[in-house]
């Protein structure tokens, strides 16, 4: 949870914050009445019982500085690993963790760059707060002047190169949003120094040094507490109050400020019922943070309320421990199939690091869904001779069969597409998440934002073609917009959304507009979703981090174009008519074609869902799925 937070319906601000010793600094960037660079600090301050960070903001002055008159009241609560709530100066601000898909999920300590550094000495000094991710570096430089952002590439094992920038004419604190504007001040660096130290290369020249912060003593501590022992740990799963499916995360983070550092701990995951442990590590701290990332393969654990127990033991002792409780609910037909072929084919119960195809019996043909065997056309006219399906379903149906995919023409209604289009252009105008407007770029997960899209998410014609497809209800998983075409090349679904059993996923696309030639139209290949499933085991990939999909394009991307290569498949340009909706098989290959004409838009929303009853992954980053 360390590093930048961000209200993505709102860009142009930035919080960081660095969770160390059992207490929180939190720098907030943002602007003043003015639209001049303004910065505040919150803490040091000690997560309370409900994981809220409660405290006044200073103006412009380093957490050490001395208190001035009181700041606003600050309190942000972090609700899991990556999202969070914070009330300040009158406003509820929504909060996600910024560059969290940048980093490497299974990474186990801190990068040496990352955190709170500040200029050694006496009197009014400067700080840079900086989060090191992959490949990239997001620092900013707190001094009197107020603040600038260096974002940087790594240029070799210790330095990042990048541009200072400033920003002007932002969201005041309790004022409405209001885009900034950025400048470029000039090149820029940061590196490790060799004494440990932080040296930032300026863009007026020369060079500045910053040593770690130390955060101020507690009161506690002034008055004598003794904590050179304390092992602080903490444990993120997701809310008892939620009904949980398939796989759940969860992560333990552990760190110490002395004594525990060299010494060999053991962490434990347990049922508070029978005790029975199911996953132990062993863990030397070595001075860093070590993170643990677990998921619980859900459907081998009893529906309904789960204890475990989570702990860390030093020479058989217990020194820290923690309750998680969930709500599991694996029901139907499909959750059935799938537990049981977890049993036979001893899946384990908790996976650590990277979800692989390889954690599930994936060829498996007897789990092959009623569309992938032999005899699926039979099944479809059974369906109608039965009344359970009119002419059109029996097309639609029989199509998917044969060819990967079924069209839906005038499927949404028109009012719900105009209420779309406003959203769109809300959406375009505020520029959110970083849109320019006439790029490929997409939108993620706007049905968070708007209820048009929302109700797009969930349509009942979607849901219900679904249905018939799954032979049980869908479950969405998220939403992609794009204002212009994708460009991206031909590929299949299944290692990016894979699902198990193999097949039950879909995607779905929906025309906001009449797809005009030379857009970048979508591409669909008819029949290859009966060719192999490229999964990143079968190509020798290794799971994609910090957003680098070099390696992905070289091994499972050539894959697809070599099948694609081997047999004279036909290439279907698809121009729909507003508001039609196209189905397509997980293991279909389409893509986006060049964008020609690049001023002509291709409005489309992109939704993928899963069967309820299975389990989702991504194959290709190694992260657990999500089922709304």
């Amino acid at each position: 949870m360390n590093g930048w937070w961000w209200n993505p319906a709102e860009p142009g601000r930035g919080f960081f914050l660095e969770l160390r010793d059992g207490r929180a600094c939190i720098a907030c960037c943002g602007y003043d009445d003015r639209g001049g660079p303004q910065w505040h600090t919150a803490g040091p301050v000690e997560p309370d019982a409900g994981s809220a960070l409660e405290s006044r903001t200073r103006r412009m002055r380093l957490p050490d500085a001395p208190d001035e008159a009181a700041g606003a009241p600050f309190r942000l609560v972090l609700r899991d690993a990556s999202a969070a709530t914070l009330d300040w100066d009158g406003s509820r601000i929504p909060l996600e963790l910024q560059y969290r898909e940048l980093h490497d999920p299974f990474a186990d300590e801190d990068d040496r760059l990352s955190g709170w550094w500040v200029e050694p000495g006496a009197g009014p000094r400067a700080a840079i707060v900086c989060e090191a991710a992959a490949k990239r570096l997001f620092a900013v430089l707190l001094d009197a002047h107020g603040w600038t952002m260096l974002e940087a590439t790594r240029s070799n094992d210790a330095a990042y190169a990048g541009k200072w920038w400033r920003f002007e004419g932002g969201q005041s604190p309790g004022g409405p949003h209001r885009m900034p504007t950025g400048r470029e001040l000039g090149a820029g660096e940061i590196r490790a120094g060799a004494r440990g130290e932080l040296v930032a290369a300026m863009p007026q020249g020369g060079e500045r040094s910053f040593v770690r912060f130390s955060w101020p003593a507690s009161a506690s501590e002034v008055a004598g507490a003794a904590r050179s022992r304390r092992l602080h740990a903490s444990v993120s799963s997701p809310a008892t109050s939620d009904v949980h499916c398939g796989l759940v995360p969860i992560h333990v983070e552990l760190s110490s400020d002395g004594g525990f550092a060299e010494e060999s701990l053991r962490f434990e995951l347990s049922s508070a019922a029978s005790r029975e442990v199911l996953f132990e590590k062993d863990v030397r701290l070595g001075g860093r943070a070590r993170r643990i990332r677990l998921v619980l393969n859900s459907h081998l654990l009893a529906n309904g309320t789960v204890g475990l127990v989570a702990r860390v033991l030093r020479e058989g002792s217990e020194v820290w421990r923690d309750t998680i409780g969930l709500r599991i609910a694996n029901e139907g037909p499909l959750a059935a199939q799938v537990r049981a072929s977890l049993q036979r084919s001893g899946a384990p119960l908790v996976i650590e690091g990277a979800i692989d195809s390889m954690h599930f019996d994936m060829r498996d043909r007897s789990l092959a869904p009623w569309f992938d065997r032999p005899d699926a056309l039979e099944r479809v006219d059974e369906l109608r001779r039965a009344g359970r399906i009119d002419a059109q379903a029996q097309y639609a149906l029989a199509k998917f069969v044969r060819e990967g995919y079924m069209v839906l023409p005038d499927a949404i209604e028109e009012a719900l597409l105009e209420r779309i289009d406003a959203e769109l252009d809300d959406a375009i105008a505020e520029k959110v998440q970083g849109y320019t407007y006439g790029s490929s770029q997409r939108i993620v997960n706007l049905h968070l934002r708007y209820p048009g899209v929302r109700a797009l998410w969930r349509h009942p014609v979607v849901m219900r073609h679904l249905e018939l497809v799954f032979g049980v209800p869908a479950r969405p998983c998220q939403t992609l917009t794009y204002i212009f075409g994708s460009q991206q090349e031909a590929h299949q679904d299944t290692v990016h959304l894979t699902p198990f059993p193999a097949g039950y996923m879909c995607g779905v696309w929906v025309a906001l507009e009449d797809v005009r030639p030379d857009s970048g139209e979508l591409q669909v290949f008819p029949g290859t979703h009966g060719l192999p499933r490229v999964y990143m085991s079968d190509a020798g990939c290794a799971k994609v981090t910090g957003n680098d999909w070099d390696e992905f394009g070289e091994k499972v991307v050539g894959r697809y174009r070599t099948m694609l290569d081997a047999r004279p498949f036909d290439r279907v340009t698809y121009r729909p008519r507003r508001g039609t909706v196209l189905i397509w098989h997980e293991n279909l290959l389409h893509g986006g074609s060049p964008r020609v004409d690049m001023s002509r838009s291709r409005r489309s929303i992109v939704s993928h869902y899963f069967a309820e009853g299975g389990i989702a992954f991504y194959d290709s980053t190694g992260l657990p799925g999500h089922m709304g």
